[in-house]
């Protein structure tokens, strides 16, 4: 049971990432509620894991693999098993799990680690941090607030598959941005349809744009203003050769004993990184400092 879990939970990660590549938003986060289930399943079928989550889940209100407040529900399901020393749920969730599977699984790709992790850390192999919920678009396609003229960033986007998505849509909408190659960012970028250009030995890319390329909250995000000099505007993408799988390992080597909430440092291929870390000891984002 537990084998079959795990590999539900690895499929459906997989296939998740194939149809967000493809844009299927919805099969996306179905293929992603199923491999939370197998997370539940995973972490409800030990007995030692069942009653450690239960403890950790009856006393701070909260999902171990989702990070999302429990109903009152599950709440109390949690302090049943604390109290009877028995895990509630592993059956019914894998006949879930199982039920789901048969549709998605043969839609196979290369993987989206976010649950995966949350398994790892449930588990007890704390080789990583969990990411948040969300986190992974957040950095790989970014988050974006559509207006009839143009789509504006409203946080995230570190890499060149997020500003391809971003420069396509607008275009769709009828503005084209183009690139402007400078060894030296103003402190805001006040040239309209123009994106300042700076690439780093190390294949980081930093693009200044300007205001209206951003949502009122994304203008305001404090990761703006984090750049030398407190200069605006600015993002930083991934070298072209990064891909979703780099993301774990740099999970993987973020100093776990920080103080939370906060950001870490950490270095990956040449890169250096900054690692947004949440008050639920989650990374939130990651991208290149």
């Amino acid at each position: 049971g537990q084998a079959l879990a795990y590999n539900v939970g690895q499929a459906s990660l997989r296939a998740a990432d194939q149809a967000s590549v493809q844009g299927e938003k919805h099969l996306t986060q179905e293929l992603l509620d199923l491999a939370t289930v197998a997370a539940d399943v995973l972490v409800g079928w030990d007995p030692f894991t069942g009653y450690a989550r239960s403890f950790t889940e009856f006393f701070s209100g909260r999902n171990i693999i989702t990070g999302e407040e429990l109903n009152s529900i599950d709440r109390t399901l949690a302090g049943f098993t604390l109290m009877t020393g028995v895990p509630n749920k592993p059956l019914r969730l894998t006949f879930r799990a199982l039920s789901k599977a048969t549709q998605h699984l043969p839609v196979i790709s290369t993987r989206l680690a976010a649950t995966l992790n949350r398994i790892k850390w449930a588990l007890g192999k704390k080789e990583s941090l969990p990411f948040a919920k969300g986190a992974i678009e957040h950095i790989w396609k970014g988050e974006f607030s559509l207006t009839r003229t143009s789509l504006k960033i409203r946080g995230g986007m570190h890499t060149h598959h997020g500003l391809k998505h971003f420069l396509a849509e607008n275009e769709r909408l009828g503005l084209k941005y183009i690139f402007k190659d400078v060894t030296k960012f103003p402190t805001i970028n006040q040239e309209a349809g123009v994106i300042l250009r700076q690439t780093l030995p190390n294949g980081v890319t930093r693009l200044q744009f300007p205001r209206e390329a951003f949502s009122r909250q994304g203008w305001k995000s404090p990761k703006l203003s984090s750049s030398p000099n407190r200069i605006a505007g600015v993002k930083s993408f991934y070298p072209q050769h990064f891909d979703l799988s780099d993301l774990t390992h740099i999970a993987s080597k973020v100093n776990i004993g920080q103080t939370f909430p906060g950001y870490g440092s950490t270095y990956y291929k040449g890169v250096k990184l900054k690692v947004g870390i949440d008050e639920h000891k989650m990374i939130r984002t990651i991208f290149p400092d």
